[in-house]
């Protein structure tokens, strides 16, 4: 098992629909790099929640989240018949990250108050 901790990310969910009216998410996180010519390279990460991971009732399409939990594979068939296997994250647990808040001190001493002579 290759255990995950990925921090601060964006948590995408797909909502979905039955036809009985009844409805479903799906997540996913993705992943970027750049390549050589400067353009990105975009991949999205599927993401199944562990059945006792609760997240927010009003969590937001994109919030940031840490999720800790395992990689694993999925295998399907594509629509062109062809056999697929793609890795996915099973969530063990998400934390909805807090907004990045500055805390409030003294201000920064400025050169001037030096009263030594720096060394160089």
């Amino acid at each position: 098992m290759i255990n995950v901790e990925a921090e601060g990310v964006r948590l995408w969910i797909n909502e979905h629909q039955r036809e009985d009216g009844s409805k479903w998410n799906t997540y996913s996180i993705s992943t970027s790099s750049k390549d050589q010519e400067g353009g990105y390279i975009n991949k999205s990460l599927e993401v199944r929640m562990r059945r006792d991971v609760q997240l927010p009732e009003d969590i937001k399409n994109g919030a940031l989240v840490t999720i800790r939990g395992s990689l694993s594979n999925r295998a399907f068939a594509g629509k062109d018949g062809e056999r697929r296997v793609e890795h996915l994250l099973w969530a063990h647990e998400v934390d909805v990250d807090k907004p990045y808040e500055p805390t409030k001190g003294e201000p920064a001493d400025s050169f001037e108050q030096l009263e030594e002579d720096m060394p160089f």
